[in-house]
């Protein structure tokens, strides 16, 4: 095996999988492609098996014959992290390897809607794109359903449509509002007063959990059904930002939600764009890549090794780009989906190519500091 690894660090249960090929979303094929392309060696490990005191690691390696081995090898310089690593107990050890000068990338991937919402709030150029957003509380609900016509309620962490309320406006001048809310495919309306207690089921959310208010977003509807897009954002292997790929999340009839795990359908971006009535579909999708990038930059600005990002971003009737969420541990699986398979092996290939330029940088201070 030759060149310097690079670590992929994992969740244990998608670790414990690699014997036998089990790895879920993860496609380790796809980053040892990579790897010969760039000259490193990818290992495999979890976070408990990361320790800074010692200079070794047991790691899975991909041997000559196609099998993955458990062996010690040199404590990598460079990691990628694709683990779930959002606890406190985690963010202490992360901090004490990079105290180390471990190089881990994509340190924090659970750092909360609310924390994202203020770091990009912070670019003046961004605020057009960014719906208006709160801690869920009885004063800032009362206070949004004053001044917006629909709202979503949505967890501070986590997801994947989980817990997303939808709050409309059905009169009001009369004060009649409904509110949806999803239980796996399964949706309850429950109407309310704007002048009256929110429903209990509304009250309980907000209560047990860390919720957001979010100005809803009058998203391009194309035959009645939402859509937003899943813009793929990491760095390759020049340390710069780029747009992987767009895919669309088109929701299902008569759903709300564009999140992949209730039911919405991929599709290109293209074929989305072809059908609404945007009078320039390219300037539409050029302003989509635009956004995506200011985003990252301004992420990647505040938070140090950030490089690999999952944005979606919605597309009103007007052709106006607006963020929704950003995920910072992007399963990337709507690639495949969709059938985007070139898009699908870049995701897997710009991480590697960033830990290899990593890698080059390590090797050019090492060399001026040695002179």
């Amino acid at each position: 095996m030759n060149g310097p690894y690079v670590g992929i660090l994992l969740d244990s249960r998608v670790y414990r999988g690699i014997p036998k090929g089990k790895t879920g979303h993860e496609v380790l094929e796809l980053y040892e492609k990579a790897a010969e392309r760039y000259g490193v060696v990818p290992c495999y490990l979890r976070l408990d098996d990361l320790r800074p005191e010692v200079r070794a690691v047991k790691t899975y390696v991909r041997g000559r014959q196609g099998r993955y081995r458990r062996v010690a090898v040199p404590l990598p310089s460079v990691v990628h992290n694709r683990a779930a690593t959002g606890s406190a107990q985690a963010r202490r050890k992360l901090k004490r390897l990079a105290s180390s000068g471990i190089i881990l990338f994509n340190p924090k991937n659970g750092f909360g809607k609310w924390n994202v919402y203020r770091m990009l709030s912070k670019n003046a150029s961004l605020a057009p794109h960014l719906p208006e957003t709160h801690p869920a509380t009885n004063a800032s609900l009362r206070d949004m359903i004053r001044r917006h016509d629909s709202l979503i309620l949505k967890p501070n962490r986590g997801s994947l449509g989980v817990g997303v309320v939808r709050l409309d406006a059905v009169d009001r001048a009369a004060g009649r509002w409904r509110a949806s809310i999803a239980y796996g495919r399964r949706r309850i309306a429950i109407p309310f007063c704007s002048d009256g207690r929110l429903p209990g089921a509304v009250r309980q959310k907000i209560v047990r959990a860390f919720y957001l208010v979010q100005q809803r977003i009058p998203l391009a509807e194309p035959e009645g059904r939402p859509f937003d897009v899943r813009v793929s954002v990491q760095r390759g292997d020049d340390g710069a930002w780029r747009v992987t790929g767009v895919v669309g999340k088109w929701a299902a009839p008569g759903s709300y939600l564009t999140n992949v795990a209730q039911g919405a359908q991929v599709s290109s971006l293209d074929a989305l764009l072809s059908k609404c009535r945007f009078d320039d579909p390219v300037a539409v999708e050029r302003s989509v890549h635009a956004l995506a990038l200011s985003v990252a930059e301004q992420l990647g600005a505040e938070v140090p090794h950030l490089a690999d990002l999952g944005l979606d971003i919605g597309v009103t009737k007007d052709g106006f780009p607006m963020l929704i969420e950003c995920n910072t541990r992007d399963l990337r699986y709507s690639f495949k989906l969709a059938g985007m398979d070139r898009e699908f092996t870049a995701s897997y290939a710009h991480p590697i190519g960033y830990a290899a330029y990593l890698l080059s940088e390590l090797a050019l201070r090492n060399r001026s500091v040695s002179r």
